[in-house]
């Protein structure tokens, strides 16, 4: 990653100090009202078990989590982000948004990969709430208005069903 997670967690305390709401997405419909809608839960989700204590229910809680934000992520990679392929207008877009799913993957990957019972977890998944509350600003406020005027309002609609199929699809390979 291009910066440490300590730094990513100072910015998002300095920055926010909650996640994002469905109303910072006002206008948004279809897929997009549906991603925000999933974004507002996961990161509540997120901030639970984040301030959980070491339990064997904040560890099943997380393995929820984590399929669910994969889940979603790669749904949202194969449907929603795949419809704006090979338009010029959304290729800034698009490459910035393969940085920060890999940025979140990858903290997911160190979270897998720590003690559920160190410090050290805890640490890593306020630097994952942090992290994820920056991506789903992005999406919310730049990604999702600029993807709805692309794609426009028939293809936004028809895209939520294909989006929530390929997530129910990919949660089985996530777990």
């Amino acid at each position: 990653m291009a910066q440490s997670m300590d730094n990513v967690t100072g910015r998002y305390i300095r920055q926010r100090s909650t996640p994002p709401a469905a109303s910072s997405a006002v206008g948004l419909a279809g897929v997009f009202e549906t991603l925000v809608d999933q974004h507002r839960q996961m990161g509540e989700e997120l901030r639970l078990i984040s301030g959980m204590e070491a339990s064997a229910e904040r560890q099943r809680r997380w393995l929820e989590l984590r399929q669910k934000l994969l889940s979603h992520d790669r749904a949202e990679t194969l449907e929603v982000y795949a419809a704006l392929d090979g338009i010029d207008a959304a290729r800034l877009m698009l490459q910035q948004h393969r940085l920060q799913v890999g940025e979140l993957e990858t903290a997911i990957r160190e979270l897998d990969a720590t003690d559920p019972n160190s410090e050290r977890w805890d640490s890593q998944s306020r630097d994952l709430l942090a992290l994820f509350v920056d991506h789903a600003q992005d999406e919310e406020t730049s990604f999702f208005p600029r993807a709805q005027q692309i794609l426009g309002a028939k293809t936004t609609r028809d895209l939520r069903e294909r989006y929530l199929t390929m997530q129910r699809e990919v949660s089985h390979s996530v777990g």
